[in-house]
C-alpha cells in the first residue's frame, strides 16, 4: 500500500499533530522562554547572558527575543489547525469534493511552505555547534528542528498530492 493510499484520517491527524506541536511550542515561549529558549537552541540565551548584568530587568529583556518566536509559532499553529478543522468538518468540505480538495491542498502549501522554518532552525543551531560558540545542545536542536521538517515536508507535500 502506498504512503497516499494511506485512510484519509492518517492525514488529518498528521496535520492537526503538526499544528498542535507549533501551538504548543508558542505556548511555550510564552509560559517559560528560558526552558523553551534552551530547548530550542540555547546559543541566544548565552550570548545575551555573556553580554549584559544578571539583575532581574536585564534578564527579562534577554528573554524578549523568544517572544516573536512564539507569536510565530502560535499563529501558525492556530492556523493550521483551523484549516484542518475546516478541511474535515466544514459543511462545503463535507457537501463538496472541489472544495474538500482546494482546502486540503491549500493546508499543503501551508505546511510545506512553512517547512522552510525548522530547516533553517536546524540549519542555525548545527552551525552554531560547529563554529564552537556551542555544543551538544545545539546539536540536539539542530536534531530535533530537522526531525521536526520531515514531519513537516511528509504531511505538506502528502497534502498537495493526495
Amino acid at each position: 500500500m502506498s504512503v497516499l493510499r494511506l485512510p484519509r484520517s492518517a492525514l488529518s491527524v498528521l496535520t492537526t499533530l503538526i499544528g498542535s506541536g507549533a501551538f504548543i511550542v508558542g505556548l511555550w515561549s510564552f509560559t517559560s522562554p528560558k526552558s523553551a529558549a534552551a530547548a530550542f537552541g540555547g546559543y541566544m540565551v548565552r550570548a545575551l547572558a555573556a553580554s549584559s548584568s544578571s539583575s532581574k530587568l536585564d534578564s527579562s529583556r534577554r528573554m524578549m527575543y523568544i517572544y516573536p518566536h512564539g507569536i510565530r509559532n502560535l499563529t501558525l499553529g492556530l492556523s493550521i489547525l483551523a484549516l484542518t478543522a475546516y478541511w474535515q468538518f466544514g459543511q462545503q468540505c463535507r457537501t463538496s469534493p472541489v472544495a474538500r480538495a482546494a482546502v486540503q491542498r491549500s493546508l499543503g502549501l501551508v505546511i510545506t511552505v512553512n517547512a522552510l522554518t525548522p530547516i533553517v532552525d536546524a540549519w542555525v543551531n548545527l552551525w552554531v555547534a560547529e563554529e564552537g560558540k556551542g555544543g551538544d545542545l545545539e546539536r540536539n536542536a539542530a536534531r530535533l528542528h530537522a526531525t521536526r521538517s520531515v514531519f513537516w515536508v511528509v504531511g505538506g507535500l502528502w497534502c498537495l498530492v493526495g
